[in-house]
């Protein structure tokens, strides 16, 4: 069985209740074999999205599924009845991966359906990672199927299509002979292996850390707090210092056991928690030389610590970072100035995926202003000649950040006679004394007060 899902288009706008919906399933696909070896039947159906309507744009990219592919076929509880009935009572169900089953239960928490009478899943990517190649890798379907010099004449991420590439891998793993009997065993083989390997690493992950900002994290005791992995006495240790932009190291003694490393590494959660690793491993000379230059290569590549980098962004990723960094500056700075009604309409405009749609198609532009990596401005427009939103996070404004952008856009219009903004009460003086003139009187429209301003922008022509 293989699954296609849609995800939320922005953190903020995932289902938590009951619990965290990682991915809306749309599209679900099956092959049934009785022998491992034969074809049965197929099954194939359409799932009509109802918590996430806009696609999201990786899944997109992914997929190639767009917004109005979500918008046909049944509901979820009657194409999960559908498919229960037609696998029957007695089966098992294999998948390339875990996702399927992690995101299929969640589809069920999410619409009250039980998850307690599931038939057994197994994980065919881990059957052919172990039986076949060996390792513990995680390989694609494409790759399964070029080793096996199987026709690659379907598109991948299709749900029935997946479905028939894992079956065709299956019959060449034989599956009969690894399940049910033989999956256990590469089960407690793995759990061994991991165990021996946090054993030697003293691997630890902090699962579901809130952090407003990352460096947060060098506050949490729990997480500082380092002990000799032999004796477990307590080591003192420096700051950490940053060899990427997620991995730190630092280095601890023990008097008796000698110079350890420790490796933090941070992972975004679908919740927006942190799931922070720490690992501890004893280090030579060598190696701590090693990782020494990696942390004087980072610190180089981010030395322009008092500089403001500015830039126009287009990557999904800078988007979201922008639009997080314009929704927790409204709420911090900007929303109490608000009655409820104009708060509400603001939340509705910036959650509503216009934004982000409008980016795509090409008729909003982004810029972002960073100082050490972090963005701290971002300035969004549309159709070139129009502001629809300039932010600074609190603790860089005043220092240039909205001049900066507003200069990159102005350099960044082509052939346009005006730059216009509706201009907050709080932005008006900035837009003044950036050349802004009023292009109208104050107004409120669904409780926004404004005031229209323009920008006459000189051209050079014949």
């Amino acid at each position: 069985m293989d699954m296609e899902w849609n995800q939320a288009s922005v953190h903020e706008k995932m289902v938590t209740d009951p619990v965290p919906l990682i991915g809306e399933v749309v599209r679900i696909g099956a092959v049934a074999t009785f022998d491992g070896q034969n074809e049965a039947d197929r099954f194939s159906v359409c799932i009509r999205a109802r918590f996430y309507r806009r696609i999201n744009r990786k899944v997109k990219q992914v997929t190639g599924l767009g917004n109005e592919s979500i918008t046909y076929g049944i509901s979820f509880p009657a194409a999960w009845g559908r498919f229960r009935k037609w696998c029957g009572e007695d089966c098992c169900i294999l998948t390339w991966g875990t996702e399927d089953e992690k995101v299929l239960r969640a589809n069920l928490a999410v619409y009250g359906l039980p998850d307690d009478d599931l038939p057994p899943f197994y994980d065919m990517q881990m059957i052919f990672a172990r039986t076949e190649m060996h390792d513990s890798r995680q390989y694609s379907v494409s790759t399964a199927v070029e080793h096996y010099g199987l026709p690659l004449d379907l598109p991948v991420h299709d749900a029935l299509n997946d479905a028939v590439l894992t079956f065709r891998i299956g019959t060449k793993l034989y599956l009969p002979n690894v399940i049910p009997d033989g999956y256990g065993e590469l089960l407690r083989q793995i759990a061994a292996e991991q165990e021996e390997q946090q054993r030697k690493r003293c691997l630890v992950t902090f699962r579901g850390i809130v952090l407003e900002n990352t460096d947060d994290v060098y506050r949490i005791r729990k997480i500082m707090h380092v002990r000799c992995p032999v004796c477990r006495k307590g080591m003192r240790h420096p700051k950490f210092e940053y060899v990427s932009e997620r991995k730190s190291v630092t280095y601890a003694a023990c008097e008796e056991h000698g110079q350890y490393i420790v490796m933090l590494k941070l992972s975004r959660c679908a919740d927006g928690t942190y799931d922070v690793t720490r690992r501890i491993e004893a280090i030579s000379d060598s190696r701590r030389d090693s990782y020494e230059q990696r942390v004087r290569a980072f610190a180089e590549e981010c030395a322009d610590d008092g500089e403001l980098c500015v830039e126009r962004i287009t990557a999904p990723d800078d988007i979201d970072a922008a639009l997080r960094l314009v929704r927790h500056t409204f709420e911090e700075c900007t929303a109490p100035m608000f009655d409820p009604h104009g708060r509400e309409s603001f939340r509705a405009f910036i959650f509503s995926g216009d934004i982000e749609s409008g980016v795509e198609n090409g008729t909003v532009r982004a810029y972002a202003a960073r100082r050490s990596r972090h963005m701290v401005s971002a300035m969004f427009t549309r159709d070139q000649t129009h502001i629809i939103l300039a932010f600074t996070d609190k603790e860089h404004q005043r220092q240039g950040c909205g001049k900066a952008l507003l200069e990159a856009v102005v350099r960044d219009i082509e052939g346009r006679e005006e730059l216009t903004v509706n201009a907050a009460p709080s932005g008006y003086g900035f837009y003044e004394k950036s050349g802004f003139v009023p292009a109208g009187e104050e107004r409120t429209e669904d409780g926004i007060t404004f005031t229209p301003m323009k920008k006459i922008l000189v051209c050079t022509g014949e």
